[in-house]
């Protein structure tokens, strides 16, 4: 999977990364994450016609052979086999002719190697990554829920419901709710209304979801992280066009973009307004 995910990410960069098509960039993101994690399963076998072994050759033609011409067993020199030789002494006289020190001895059982050992260690160290990136995740959508718990019902924007909230700095979503603070509430500014509807509308949270749950399948690839960062961006990529498609001043919406990431303090959940990505963004546009 790690491999997978790294081929996969360095070809969508080479070959999409500077590209405008930012819906389709955002299925192709999609798609690379779902085929690097579930074709690692798929097993191809490729048959080769092989000779088969001379004892394999001597056990078929051994087997082909009639029940009135079985072959018998083979009884030592000297002595005579006929129909009243019990079986006991029959098997008893095949036993002492085959047996080896070696078959009938029981070896103690081996010590558990050092490879063995580093085996589970690394099982171990792996799956407390897995736990620590989970556990972080949930107290994380935990956080959010309080928010939309506690804030308060403001309007219904395209079947997305808005929720005014004093908990936050800036604007966020998650699934299809958007969490406004007051003052941002008060302006009733249709860009960020048009931003913030757009990745509720297209159920971004889902994409990041989904990109949480790979992270903590490959906590311990730096791949994975540079692919969630890829869905954030391509994510802003699409609000930050809708924005501009629908008539908004590009200059002044980028104004709004610098003014907002200059006060803002910064919030996990959110996936608005991140500095790290801002120039990339107005370069974009």
């Amino acid at each position: 999977v790690a491999v997978l995910l790294a081929v996969f990410y360095l070809g969508y960069r080479l070959l999409l990364g500077r590209e405008t098509f930012h819906r389709f960039n955002r299925m192709v993101l999609i798609t690379i994450a779902l085929i690097s994690f579930v074709l690692p399963f798929f097993h191809i076998i490729r048959y080769v016609d092989k000779p088969l072994p001379a004892t394999r050759i001597e056990s078929i033609e051994s087997q082909s052979i009639g029940n009135d011409n079985a072959i018998q067993p083979s009884i030592p020199s000297g002595e005579t086999w006929s129909s009243q030789t019990t079986a006991d002494e029959l098997v008893s006289q095949l036993s002492t002719n085959t047996a080896t020190p070696a078959a009938v001895s029981n070896p103690q059982p081996a010590r558990r190697s050092i490879e063995d050992i580093l085996v589970l260690a690394l099982f171990v160290i792996y799956w407390i990554g897995f736990l620590w990136v989970i556990v972080r995740k949930i107290i994380s959508v935990s956080s959010m829920a309080r928010i939309i718990k506690t804030g308060r019902y403001a309007n219904r924007l395209e079947g997305c419901d808005v929720i005014e909230s004093d908990l936050i700095p800036q604007p966020l979503n998650w699934m299809r709710f958007i969490v406004m603070p007051r003052e941002w509430l008060e302006h009733e500014n249709a860009m960020i209304w048009k931003h913030e509807n757009l990745h509720a509308s297209r159920w971004h949270s889902l994409d990041l979801l989904m990109a949480d749950v790979m992270t903590a399948l490959q906590w311990f690839n730096p791949v994975i992280i540079l692919l969630h960062k890829e869905f954030e961006l391509i994510h802003e990529y699409e609000a930050d066009q809708a924005v501009i498609e629908s008539g908004a001043d590009d200059t002044e919406y980028k104004l709004m973009l610098v003014d907002a990431v200059a006060s803002s303090r910064g919030m996990v959940m959110t996936n608005w307004l991140k500095q790290s990505n801002l120039k990339k963004r107005i370069d974009m546009m």
